[in-house]
């Protein structure tokens, strides 16, 4: 199937390009390849062409030749430079008209058409795309492959000596939560109202139950909210995670009854909140990628584009995402946690080291570690509707 870059190539063919605007298309068209993969042209949808859009109107003007013809990851980083006095200044971002014409000319590579004049794609997803304007704040970037890879070596993740509570939240809740978030494509709210009894041990395979249902086991625990009605699913998690000693994690936060599976994310009253981890993570994202407009909500974008290069059915991404409805019917029936199974371990996350992780992972004692993470965590009655 027909990649980006090989839409490329017969848009170039096809009728006569000046030079220019060849190496334009060229390097334009190499960009998204690094954000997001090679994979065929016809998975591109709109969403990721407007993250794109978002991410280029980051990059700023005024580079130097040699700083131009680097990756769009160390464009990006470029923000600041320092004059003869050793006084640092930040560049103004590329103009909303230069991205737009980047924008053009990758609308006009995904229309290309064959010798018969039939379109190679029979929709180019960039159709709708408004090309023009600026990023309004609101919508979230994914991770390049370097920034995510700059996330993961970062200290809470490859260092668990060091975990400690900073703040009420620990290095511990703080490591799964990246981690989760890449691999399953959880919402920030939806793990913070995990409970053990909501992971799933099917043989060899371990899924987590995004519900709002509670178990009688739950009793007297804070209540459980969905955000729309498609949210509710079940994931299954890939090995690479389940390596890390995740069912003994599970295992230590049930035997030490606490109701949730993270119990530092609660609010005074006792309620799961995301909102004092929301903030700790956006730090370490600070750390690792010095552009804004990216947070928690990216590694979810990360997610869809492997489920893209590992060629999952878009119907199954959306359901795995949460955005379109599952059959409750399927939910538990082993058929289906053995189809999640075999879709989800196709999946492959580079940007993590995880040969690396579980090394340093390898001797934690898991009783311990949760008693020093959580011991501290109140059990308050949750507040009254």
């Amino acid at each position: 199937q027909i990649t980006f870059s090989g839409m490329k190539d017969l848009w170039i063919k096809a009728r006569g390009r000046s030079n220019q605007t060849v190496a334009e298309a060229s390097q334009v068209v190499a960009d998204f390849v690094e954000t997001f993969g090679s994979f065929p042209a016809k998975d591109i949808t709109i969403d990721d062409l407007a993250h794109f859009k978002n991410m280029l109107l980051q990059v700023p003007k005024n580079l130097s030749n040699k700083e131009a013809k680097l990756p769009l990851a160390e464009r990006l980083n470029r923000q600041t430079w320092t004059d003869d006095k050793g006084v640092e200044h930040v560049r103004p971002k590329v103009s909303a008209q230069t991205v737009a014409k980047k924008m053009s000319l990758l609308k006009a590579v995904l229309g290309v058409k064959v010798g018969d004049g039939k379109r190679v794609l029979r929709h180019n997803p960039a159709e709708g795309l408004s090309t023009g304007h600026r990023w309004d704040g609101t919508s979230r970037d994914q991770l390049t492959p370097s920034e995510a890879a700059a996330l993961f070596a970062l200290p809470v993740f490859t260092v668990p000596d060091g975990w400690a509570v900073r703040r009420t939240i620990s290095d511990l809740t703080l490591a799964w939560l990246g981690l989760l978030g890449l691999v399953s494509s959880s919402r920030l709210g939806e793990i913070a109202q995990l409970r053990p009894t909501d992971i799933i041990v099917d043989g060899q395979h371990v899924a987590l139950d995004i519900t709002a249902y509670s178990s009688p086991e739950d009793e007297g625990g804070p209540e459980k909210k969905l955000k729309t009605l498609a949210s509710r699913r079940v994931i299954v998690l890939p090995a690479c995670l389940l390596a890390l000693g995740f069912l003994d994690f599970v295992e230590a936060v049930r035997a030490a009854g606490h109701k949730l599976l993270f119990p530092d994310l609660v609010d005074r009253h006792g309620n799961p909140s995301a909102k004092e981890v929301s903030r700790r993570l956006n730090q370490l994202l600070d750390q690792a990628v010095p552009r804004g407009n990216v947070a928690f909500h990216s590694l979810r974008h990360n997610w869809k584009a492997a489920a893209r290069r590992a060629g999952l059915d878009p119907v199954l991404q959306a359901r795995l995402s949460g955005h379109a409805l599952v059959d409750v019917g399927d939910q538990y029936g082993k058929a289906f946690i053995n189809d999640l199974a075999e879709a989800i371990n196709k999946m492959a996350f580079p940007m993590v080291d995880w040969s690396a992780l579980h090394v340093s992972w390898a001797s934690l004692a898991w009783e311990q570690q949760v008693r020093v993470a959580y011991d501290k965590c109140r059990s308050v009655p949750p507040r009254a509707a």
